[in-house]
């Protein structure tokens, strides 16, 4: 159980830099500046993939722990943990969603508590 848990864990883990895709629009003579200003779009796809690294390794960590406890593995643990390898395999898509609208989650993000204050002064005034 432990080694096709590991598998899954690792295959998302791999997953996660799928949906970073190389800039196509860079040719080998451009310079390292004209790079680096590609590179800069995909920002926000480095980021959620280390977000989305560090959150599997945590759970990988947590599961192997678990594991490491148990006296013996029934099929109802297999079940359970089938369940959670699921959620597991799973996370790469959010990851890579919040990859791409990274910088509107951000500005939503920012508007929310101004639009709040907002309607409650405006509530406040009337």
């Amino acid at each position: 159980m432990l080694a096709f848990s590991d598998g899954v864990f690792a295959i998302a883990m791999t997953l996660l830099v799928v949906g970073i895709v190389v800039p196509v629009d860079v040719s080998p003579s451009d310079s390292v500046h004209e790079l680096a200003k590609a590179l800069d779009h995909l920002v926000p796809n480095f980021i959620s993939f280390f977000i989305g690294f560090a959150v599997i390794g945590r759970y990988w960590a947590a599961h192997y722990e678990f594991v490491g406890l148990l006296a013996r593995i029934d099929t109802r643990l297999i079940a359970s943990n089938l369940v959670y390898l699921a959620f597991i395999a799973f996370l790469p898509f959010p990851t890579a969603l919040l990859g791409t609208l990274f910088d509107q989650s951000l500005e939503a993000a920012g508007r929310r508590p101004l639009s709040r204050s907002l309607a409650q002064v405006r509530h406040h005034e009337q």
